[in-house]
């Protein structure tokens, strides 16, 4: 199984980033095959073409789970989470992928849950349920989430 993480948080190697990696090990038993923070790809997120971000979606599109990962802002993903997801083929960009979404370092998980719906017009089977880490709850020690 081909397992990536797509990270939205626009500060890079984030606790989301983390969360996220612990997530895909949780789930799978290793880590991830591929992992994409978003933060490193800068402006090339801003319109189409660019080599690094044409890289990572493609990568993306042929894993066979996906957690897409973002901090929550007025109970919504982040913008470069979204502008990344525009990048998939409406419908097709995300077909035969499981997503997990909206990993959240939010204080609610209703938070989020428009991640949910732009990965199914992607195409991608999903999990709307979606994965939380609580800011006061979460924490990392030695790479490894405790409570």
């Amino acid at each position: 199984m081909k397992t990536s993480v797509v990270v939205g948080n626009p500060k890079p190697a984030s606790r989301t980033l983390d969360a996220a990696g612990v997530l895909v090990g949780t789930l799978t038993g290793s880590d991830p095959d591929r992992v994409v923070d978003l933060a490193s790809l800068g402006t090339g997120l801003m319109g189409r073409g660019d080599e690094g971000v044409n890289a990572a979606v493609t990568s993306v599109a042929f894993s066979d789970l996906v957690v897409l990962a973002s901090p929550t802002f007025k109970s919504t993903n982040t913008g470069i989470l979204k502008l990344v997801l525009d990048q998939f083929a409406s419908g097709e960009g995300l077909k035969d992928v499981v997503a997990v979404l909206d990993v959240g370092c939010g204080a609610d998980a209703r938070d989020g849950s428009g991640t949910a719906a732009q990965a199914g017009a992607g195409g991608a089977g999903r999990d709307d349920t979606g994965s939380w880490a609580i800011p006061d709850r979460f924490d990392l020690h030695d790479g490894h989430p405790y409570r």
